[in-house]
């Protein structure tokens, strides 16, 4: 499991985050956590998006931080945990699912998503046009949402070519399109 915050001497654990989700990112695999702290409460250092891999969480204050069974962080509702992909140039989604996504499962808790084109997308798949065979990739895997406000996005959620499950629960979408699919 990783994390974000301020901390010198980061290595991704809890007494000393990363402080960038591409750190995070890159230290991380499959079924792995991902916490983001609040740090300054900005998305300051986590406004270039995250590509997730199959089974992984990413989980902000917004919910308590349970692996195992065993609390790690409470619930924080005073602070928020911001991402975005306002950093990057074009067209991006915060949150990047991989394109071959066949059976795999991924969760998305206790976030704000700010800014950017797209809180959630598809790897290479963002621009509203499709891959030079015509077609766009399937989702075929599950995205579990839940205690996450995506505001001030272009689209909230975008799956082009959705056949597996989408639940969103207790989150608040407020892109100029709520979910593209």
């Amino acid at each position: 499991s990783y994390g974000l915050d301020a901390c010198i001497g980061k290595n991704g654990h809890e007494n000393c985050p990363f402080t960038t989700l591409a750190d995070a990112e890159a230290s991380s695999d499959s079924d792995d956590v991902i916490y983001v702290k609040p740090g300054d409460g900005t998305s300051t250092g986590q406004d270039e998006g995250i590509a997730l891999q199959a089974g992984q969480r990413l989980v902000g204050a917004g919910v308590t931080l349970e692996i195992d069974g065993v609390e790690v962080e409470e619930v924080n509702l005073a602070e928020v945990s911001y991402i975005s992909s306002a950093g990057l140039e074009g067209l991006h989604a915060a949150i990047l699912l991989p394109s071959s996504n066949d059976g795999m499962t991924f969760t998305v808790e206790g976030l704000t998503i700010q800014g950017g084109y797209a809180g959630v997308g598809i790897e290479d798949e963002l621009l509203p046009v499709s891959d030079s065979s015509g077609s766009f990739s399937v989702f075929n895997g599950t995205l579990n949402v839940s205690n996450v406000i995506i505001e001030g996005t272009s689209v909230a959620i975008i799956l082009q070519d959705l056949h597996g499950t989408l639940n969103v629960s207790d989150s608040e979408l407020d892109g100029a399109t709520d979910v593209v699919g």
